[in-house]
């Protein structure tokens, strides 16, 4: 068996607001047909994509909340973690910081990569990394 391709599907409380996130955060574009995916008025599913990248959002049964901030949902969430690789992460850090979200500051692993992390409004954690020959960032 062959697998073509991996697109994560992450279940959202607002699709609509997790598109305006990875949208003005991440520079994500919308790729599928808004008006079909939409039940009363409201996103139910889209796909976005930035470069090769692909992800799927929906809300729904599968991502709404009964309370705003439902513990054992975001416990879940918090438990998948997706990795991005941009060509340069500093860039990225550098526009998180500006528009005033709250990311990690920038480290380098013991496995070559400095890497930024930040939460996606429903609690993902993202994380973003690019190749680098700097040394280790000392433990805290």
């Amino acid at each position: 068996m062959h697998f073509q391709q991996l697109i994560p599907m992450l279940c959202v409380s607002d699709v609509a607001a997790s598109v305006a996130f990875y949208k003005d955060a991440l520079g994500f574009d919308f790729v599928s047909p808004q008006s079909k995916f939409e039940e009363a008025g409201v996103l139910q599913w889209c796909m976005i994509q930035s470069g090769d990248v692909k992800l799927m959002l929906t809300g729904g049964e599968d991502g709404a909340d009964d309370e705003p901030d439902n513990a054992d949902r975001r416990a879940g969430r918090s438990q998948a973690m997706l990795y991005f690789y941009p060509d340069d992460v500093m860039p990225l850090y550098a526009s998180l910081k500006a528009a005033g979200r709250t990311v990690t500051a920038p480290r380098v692993t013991f496995y070559g990569m400095k890497e930024i992390v930040v939460e996606d409004p429903d609690g993902y954690t993202l994380y973003f990394g690019s190749p680098t020959d700097e040394p280790v960032t000392p433990e805290q």
